[in-house]
């Protein structure tokens, strides 16, 4: 039995070699120095072996930001212009009858707040293409806002 458990850690021990290193390090030398009894305690996969996936920009991550910008452009443009027309505002944090500034004070700050949750929040736990999905799904919110609001008659 020891002898077959032994094959198994040398046989594991040179797959995670020829694939991962920590710092200056390899698995295999983790490996041979938990083997020859100079390291006391066992080492944790997990956090010996992680990965950091590279979240820099990518060119459909630049492509989807820029139009969740001109979705929430657009559907400030489109509820000045509402307003203008004499429609009620139905979003209950500008009120009925918002200034041009407080719609386009809260669109900034609500851009900048999901700018940083998608950031910090979202890129480190599930990668990149979580930015895709967060701003794929902004742009489709705020340009079908834009849609319905040049959609409405109102005086």
């Amino acid at each position: 039995m020891k002898i077959k458990t032994t094959i198994i850690t040398l046989m594991t021990t040179m797959l995670l070699a020829t694939t991962l290193t920590v710092g200056s390090v390899s698995a295999e030398s983790n490996a041979l120095l938990a083997m020859n009894g100079t390291v006391s305690t066992p080492v944790d996969p997990l956090t010996v072996y992680s990965y950091k996936e590279d979240t820099s920009w990518t060119l459909w991550n630049k492509g989807l930001f820029a139009s969740y910008v001109g979705g929430q452009l657009a559907d400030t443009i489109s509820t000045a212009d509402a307003l203008d027309r004499g429609c009620v505002e139905s979003n209950p944090i500008l009120g009925d009858d918002p200034s041009t500034g407080m719609v386009v004070a809260v669109k900034v700050v609500s851009g900048v707040v999901i700018y940083y949750l998608v950031e910090k929040v979202l890129v480190p736990k599930w990668g990149t293409n979580s930015r895709n999905w967060a701003y794929g799904l902004g742009t489709i919110l705020y340009s079908g806002i834009a849609v319905h609001n040049y959609g409405l008659e109102c005086n």
